[in-house]
């Protein structure tokens, strides 16, 4: 089980609260992995990784730095044109199996860990039972296609981008 500190718990206080907020709330007694920002090395990385932002470059670099990826929204927010992409349609079905069983399948057979966010037993489940089969090569070629380099969520590049983010996570009570 993985959770992370809040990008607004950037305090001492404010991360030991927001873990306790976390266990209470995942109604458990410790996590295996708590993500949190520092400046030491990490062994994790968390970044937006899909089948229609996949971040090549970035998990390569992981990779040499022997750094484990973990893909958060690996399911592109749930967007339409995840669930509705002829080719995951397609593969879905040769396997029978969900758009979201293949494509986190593919992103386990890249070496990337993901993060599914889902409140639904039924679909906890979905999201294993994703070893019992194995995409193909060229399978993985043709979903690798899709890549648009961009995020399917509003960009943080500059500090305006950045305080608008910030402004929108200051109003959820995490």
């Amino acid at each position: 089980m993985t959770t992370k500190l809040w990008i607004t718990d950037t305090s001492y206080e404010r991360a030991k609260a927001g873990f306790e907020r976390s266990l209470q709330r995942l109604d458990l007694d410790y996590v295996d992995l708590y993500l949190f920002f520092n400046k030491t090395r990490p062994a994790v990385n968390m970044l937006e990784c899909n089948a229609f932002f996949q971040r090549e470059d970035e998990l390569q670099y992981l990779k040499e730095q022997k750094i484990l990826m973990q893909a958060w929204s690996p399911l592109s927010a749930g967007s339409d044109a995840l669930w509705k992409n002829e080719l995951l349609l397609a593969l879905a079905d040769k396997h029978g199996k969900s758009v979201a069983q293949i494509v986190l399948r593919w992103l386990t057979q890249r070496g990337i860990v993901p993060v599914v966010k889902s409140a639904s037993p039924i679909r906890m489940r979905e999201n294993i039972d994703i070893f019992d089969f194995e995409l193909s090569e060229e399978e993985m070629k043709e979903i690798a296609a899709l890549d648009t380099g961009h995020t399917c969520f509003s960009e943080r590049q500059t500090a305006a981008q950045v305080n608008g983010f910030l402004n929108i996570a200051t109003q959820y009570n995490v």
